[in-house]
């Protein structure tokens, strides 16, 4: 098929196919609709499974047209984002595993007691940057933080609320559990991005998830997922601390405020 007829996507990642398979839906569904203004396009996997640095690495060198992740100010200066969220603020909250014999969550901790306890995340992680500008004491590490938890090194680690049971399940070595009445939340939202040349394919991108947006299926479609409603069903009635964003644009926040 001549390049001009597809549209070049990364490949799903271990462990990431139900999030790949719902957000493949959407960039489908989204050429659909704007099929008449701009002609068909088929969405192509490329076949080699990339880390997602390389996978923006092969969006500035052209070999491959989309991609998408959480957007940050550097981000969206290296890139073309499309500033329509398509998975809702799902990726915005976290919950807590903590170890199965610390009783200080026994009740939902307070902001500051959270803040007082230390808290690890990756070292290059934008979370890290966000805790913390929100005054947690947090630690950036290049290590096994489920490891580091397990021997009680540090207090509790924020996991993404739809990917938390999954490392639980792969980790039954360790002695974790969930933290059951507390979870963090700020905004996070995940943009599709294109090379910063390729400004019709960004319109076409933008035109076509508004229109999901305004007409309900983009909605519709999220609140269909299974692991979504996991997610939802794991945050209902848990206290939430909400958090800023400093890493985020003006046209972000801007962007964020439209589609809620």
């Amino acid at each position: 098929m001549p390049l001009r007829d597809m549209v070049r996507i990364p490949s799903p990642a271990p462990g990431t196919s139900d999030i790949y398979n719902y957000v493949v839906s959407v960039l489908e569904l989204t050429l659909q609709v704007t099929e008449p203004e701009y002609g068909r396009l088929t969405v192509y996997s490329n076949p080699q499974t990339t880390p997602q640095q390389r996978q923006f690495m092969n969006l500035a060198n052209g070999n491959t047209d989309i991609a998408w992740s959480i957007t940050s100010a550097e981000r969206e200066s290296q890139y073309l984002p499309v500033r329509v969220p398509f998975i809702g603020g799902l990726f915005g909250y976290r919950v807590l595993l903590i170890h199965v014999d610390d009783e200080r969550f026994n009740y939902a901790p307070a902001l500051a007691e959270l803040k007082a306890m230390t808290a690890i995340q990756g070292a290059n992680w934008p979370d890290t940057q966000i805790l913390q500008f929100n005054e947690f004491n947090v630690i950036g590490s290049y290590g096994n933080g489920l490891k580091l938890l397990h021997r009680r090194m540090i207090d509790y680690y924020p996991r993404a609320v739809h990917e938390y049971s999954q490392e639980l399940a792969e980790n039954p070595q360790y002695k974790l559990k969930l933290a059951p009445h507390v979870g963090l939340k700020y905004p996070n939202p995940l943009f599709f991005f294109v090379n910063k040349n390729n400004l019709e394919l960004a319109e076409r991108l933008t035109k076509g998830l508004t229109m999901l947006h305004n007409n309900g299926q983009l909605n519709a479609l999220l609140h269909s997922q299974p692991f979504y409603r996991v997610a939802d069903t794991t945050l209902s009635g848990r206290e939430i601390h909400v958090l800023r964003n400093p890493l985020l644009t003006k046209e972000t926040l801007d962007a964020l405020s439209r589609f809620q």
